[in-house]
């Protein structure tokens, strides 16, 4: 059987971009290797359109809120960088665009925005190009992939930093924390969750709120998926 011949038909078939971003993470992602993601960048960043220059510019100007997934100094995380009273530093920086991320702005069908984390491209559609939120929960999937890229502690150190700084801020609001990510990390509810869309572990959801305190957003607004919602329908919020 000609296999090449068989994967290339299926895939001419399929339009979703989504289930393509899928086969191509599970099945081929090992054949892009850092050259080819530089090189890539390369070109997308002496052909960006002026929409792609501007989504750029929003990301980087939105680094400073993820401070803590950058290891900064003065974060919450920074002190695990510390031997013998120095902070030591990443070969390459943790921040998205030191990490070769393109920045894509195009029509798209099912989705305000998704990122390809193999590809390292965070598509947004052309009417959320201003959403804050929807770009900001987009960076926070591109953060992930870099924190686990570089070594899989700092997700770890990252989510017990931010659960010990989000658990008395959420109780001045009568909220409880543990409550809530009881009831985001659900089983059912987040095989439910990752079929509809990406992957969002607890990091993730805390990562979400820790945003939109930042921002002054209502709480689970960077999250999306109807949480604000839903939490409020079962007396979470």
């Amino acid at each position: 059987m000609d296999y090449k011949k068989l994967i290339i038909e299926t895939i001419n078939k399929i339009d979703d971009e989504q289930t393509l971003s899928i086969i191509y993470n599970d099945n081929l992602s090992d054949y892009h290797n850092e050259d080819s993601i530089i090189q890539l960048y390369n070109d997308w960043l002496h052909n960006q359109t002026d929409a792609e220059f501007d989504l750029m510019m929003e990301i980087m100007f939105q680094e400073k809120l993820f401070d803590d997934m950058c290891f900064s100094k003065e974060s919450i995380t920074g002190d695990y960088l510390l031997r013998n009273g120095k902070h030591m530093t990443f070969e390459t920086g943790l921040a998205i665009d030191e990490q070769h991320f393109r920045f894509i702005v195009e029509h798209i069908a099912k989705y305000d925005a998704y990122t390809d984390i193999n590809s390292r491209k965070i598509v947004v559609d052309k009417k959320q190009i201003k959403n804050k939120s929807t770009i900001l929960h987009e960076m926070i999937h591109a953060h992930e992939y870099i924190l686990q890229k570089e070594t899989p502690i700092l997700k770890e150190i990252v989510l017990i930093e931010l659960y010990k700084d989000l658990k008395p801020k959420l109780a001045n609001r009568k909220i409880d924390l543990d409550t809530w990510i009881f009831n985001h990390s659900n089983i059912p509810h987040n095989i439910e969750l990752a079929n509809s869309g990406c992957e969002h572990d607890t990091l993730f959801f805390l990562k979400s709120i820790d945003l939109d305190i930042r921002c002054g957003f209502e709480l689970l607004t960077v999250f999306g998926y109807d949480y604000t919602r839903n939490f409020k329908e079962l007396g979470l919020l």
